[in-house]
């Protein structure tokens, strides 16, 4: 039966250093045999036709819901998410590439960040006992990567001391596909995927402290035509008096908290926000808003849409 729910999913597939891809293009060289050469052609990043000037981007905090559901009946939230990219301005002109933070990929050790080919990316459907249009996904959503954004991912990572990699066979889990499909107008835009750090072993406040900063290295990408996006769930299952307790309190802190508090609150969620292990016993759908905010920098925040379904509050933020 399907519940919804895909868990933890902890990859372990082909992964590779790659120094600072796209950041300095060699010359080019000699020409190579046709194998070479097609390989190296497959990992060119592709080209962004947008040539108007870039400004800043926001930063994005969405509550995916539960499974692949809000592809399977339009309700307020399926609405909600569709209406995001209007709402915003977002298209394919503005937005160059989307980096995705997904709830439903951790990794050990190191960050990882795909790397893929610029054609069609494939999906990774991390659920069971869907109705079979649930695993046809990808007849509809196969969106291109960008090996100049996952370069540029890496650098930045890296030059704030944070150990990262790139995945070259990583597919593109319901965490991201669920919302993109759903908005139309960035359909089309090249998409990276980052990986969590795994919450095993690591307390709270450590893991909460880990994913801000890494959000506040990523912050240059903003104004390179980079959409950054947390998906997760601002809530899991719990007595709605707490969860209203919970979820006023988030808002609070994401908005009306000055830039400061608004950090020192998240990297101390637990002990900030009443009721927080009842609502994430385990924070994996709470940590892409952390690094959303950490990209956000000092810039205000706002509540994009907040509802209620399957007794959790889904709620949408915005930064900046």
């Amino acid at each position: 039966m399907f519940d919804g729910c895909a868990g933890v999913y902890l990859q372990e597939t082909r992964t590779s250093r790659v120094p600072e891809l796209g950041a300095r293009r060699r010359s080019p060289a000699a020409p190579t045999a046709p194998r070479q050469e097609c390989f190296e052609n497959a990992f060119q990043p592709i080209e962004c036709v947008n040539d108007m000037p870039l400004q800043k981007l926001p930063t994005l905090f969405v509550s995916h819901g539960v499974g692949v559901l809000p592809l399977l009946a339009e309700k307020r939230l399926s609405r909600s998410l569709a209406q995001l990219p209007r709402r915003l301005q977002l298209d394919e002109h503005r937005v160059r590439c989307i980096l995705v933070i997904s709830a439903h990929w951790e990794t050990k050790g190191e960050l990882e960040v795909t790397l893929r080919r610029t054609h069609a990316q494939g999906l990774l459907y991390d659920y069971a006992g869907a109705p079979e249009e649930a695993y046809e996904v990808h007849h509809r959503y196969h969106p291109p990567g960008d090996a100049q954004v996952s370069g540029w991912v890496l650098d930045l990572l890296e030059a704030k001391g944070i150990a990262a990699r790139h995945n070259s066979g990583r597919n593109l889990d319901h965490g991201v596909f669920v919302p993109l499909v759903l908005m139309s107008e960035l359909r089309n835009v090249p998409v990276v995927q980052l990986s969590l750090p795994a919450l095993s072993g690591q307390r709270g406040t450590e893991v909460a402290k880990h994913c801000l900063e890494v959000g506040r290295a990523l912050a240059p990408l903003r104004s390179r035509g980079v959409l950054i996006l947390g998906s997760g769930l601002s809530s899991n299952p719990v007595r709605p008096q707490r969860l209203e307790r919970w979820t006023e309190r988030l808002k609070h802190l994401c908005c009306q908290a000055p830039p400061s508090e608004r950090y020192a609150g998240l990297r101390q969620w637990t002990s900030a926000i009443p009721h927080a292990r009842e609502v994430h016993g385990r924070e994996e759908h709470l940590l892409p808003l952390h690094v959303v905010v950490g990209a956000a920098l000092d810039d205000p925040g706002e509540v994009l849409g907040d509802y209620r379904e399957h007794e959790r509050a889904m709620t949408h933020f915005k930064f900046g």
